[in-house]
């Protein structure tokens, strides 16, 4: 009965870790500062000609995104 709750346990425990010592923090900086922390590190996206604003449009919904 308990199975399904240890196997989520055990998916849930490793992820936290991960997310806690991997991923930076990123509370209080603006995009650009985040996208120079990646850029250092050559893992982020490089910059793009129009300021980082990309404009698509989505057919199904019509709008901009």
């Amino acid at each position: 009965m308990w199975g399904a709750f240890y196997f989520y346990a055990s998916l849930c425990v490793p992820s936290t870790l991960v997310i806690l010592f991997l991923v930076p923090e990123t509370r209080g900086k603006s995009a650009q500062q985040i996208a120079k922390e990646f850029e250092r590190n050559g893992d982020g996206p490089q910059p793009q000609e129009n300021g980082g604003a990309e404009m698509r449009s989505c057919s199904t919904c019509s709008t901009i995104l």
